[in-house]
């Protein structure tokens, strides 16, 4: 029987991600799996300065100072450059690049560097294409077109978490219909993540995200207060940081008045999430946009209930009175009253958390996700 790494010469893949971090929490296992696969993996990303890299069987990590955000077209320009060369020395077969800006810059190199196929993965459509800004409006004339010209070229895929955004880049031209395909999220990994008893003690709600905007983080704030002042006993607490390069950060002003007036315990960034999960009763993320939110896979597979609103990224995880609660985007109201709702009844909680965790076991599972990409990988090199 041949080796699954004997075909691995014939098999190079390019993971193109912007954060080491991201690709540790988000696609690690699908790396591995690509290994098991028979793919030789090399996963560019920008490292943080002093941190050494892991190492695993297969899968190559590569350095590149990837700059944030669009408002740098010297750096980016240098990073096209870069990633040029890198392409044409590592000859992949397929390029994987993740993020709108990710899928511009590689697309373009892979374009240029004769890469034969190129996986463009939305993972939600983010400030470019939900803001109404002026200057997000005038970089969206300018980067759809380019976009667009890119996807059109023979071997561009396009991947998406969600069907309403397949949907929307389709309109604009984005993603081809005949090679596209939806995958839903990152997946998790259900035995590290697993079901335990509720902690004893007053309820306590978690929100987990940066403390963005539009994350729904005002929204969370300003719901805690209103069920405090009508009494309601539960504890919150909210585990992430501020994004200082993303302009949908909370300023941090802000973030010390909310301090002062409470009644949010702010946890900061939180490493052991499996025990921050255990240690909760319900999860809410009242989010503007997402892709599939990682949070809400991970709480799924703890077996919490989620209250969280009714947008497209969290509706494919949170099925509506069954695994949690949905309720409208940006209103406080609903939002608290939801929450009141699992604080004040456990057997609900329990019963939505048990139907979370099968939920998760059956279509998010790490294992089930990163199979469905293998064999998009496949369906691509033999297209």
């Amino acid at each position: 029987m041949t080796s699954p790494l004997h075909h691995a010469a014939d098999k190079r893949l390019v993971l193109l991600i912007a954060e080491y971090g991201y690709f540790l929490s988000h696609r690690l296992s699908l790396a591995q799996a690509a290994v098991r696969a028979g793919y030789a993996v090399t996963v560019i990303t920008r490292v943080p300065a002093g941190t050494m890299p892991g190492t695993w069987p297969g899968i190559q990590v590569h350095h590149l100072a990837i700059a944030r955000g669009m408002g740098n077209p010297v750096a980016d320009l240098l990073t096209l450059f870069q990633l040029i060369k890198i392409f044409r020395a590592l000859r992949p077969r397929l390029v994987h690049n993740v993020s709108v800006k990710l899928i511009l810059l590689g697309s373009l190199a892979a374009w240029i560097a004769a890469v034969p196929r190129v996986l463009n993965a939305y993972t939600g459509l983010g400030t470019l294409f939900h803001s109404t800004s002026r200057p997000m409006s005038w970089l969206r004339r300018v980067l759809v077109p380019a976009l667009a010209f890119l996807v059109r070229r023979t071997g561009a895929w396009a991947l998406f978490q969600n069907p309403e955004d397949q949907a929307a880049m389709q309109r604009l031209g984005l993603a081809a219909p005949e090679r596209s395909a939806l995958v839903c999220g990152a997946g998790v990994d259900t035995d590290l993540f697993h079901p335990t008893p509720e902690p004893d003690g007053d309820p306590e709600v978690l929100f987990v995200g940066r403390l963005l905007r539009d994350k729904g983080i005002g929204e969370f704030v300003a719901a805690t207060a209103a069920l405090r002042r009508k009494g309601v006993v539960a504890q919150f607490r909210a585990a992430g940081e501020p994004d200082p390069e993303n302009p949908q950060s909370i300023p941090q002003a802000v973030l010390d008045g909310w301090r002062v007036a409470g009644p949010v315990q702010w946890l900061g960034q939180v490493a052991d999430m499996p025990a921050l999960l255990s240690g909760c009763h319900i999860i809410c993320l009242p989010s503007y946009h997402e892709g599939v939110p990682k949070a809400l896979l991970e709480a799924a597979a703890s077996g919490r209930p989620v209250v969280a609103t009714d947008i497209a990224g969290c509706r494919m995880v949170v099925e509506n009175k069954v695994t949690g609660l949905l309720v409208p985007v940006r209103d406080v109201a609903a939002l608290a009253a939801a929450l009141e709702t699992l604080i004040r009844d456990s057997g609900l909680r329990r019963t939505m958390g048990a139907s979370a965790r099968e939920r998760a076991q059956q279509r998010f599972a790490a294992h089930i996700i990163n199979e469905q990409v293998i064999d998009l990988y496949q369906r691509m090199n033999q297209a």
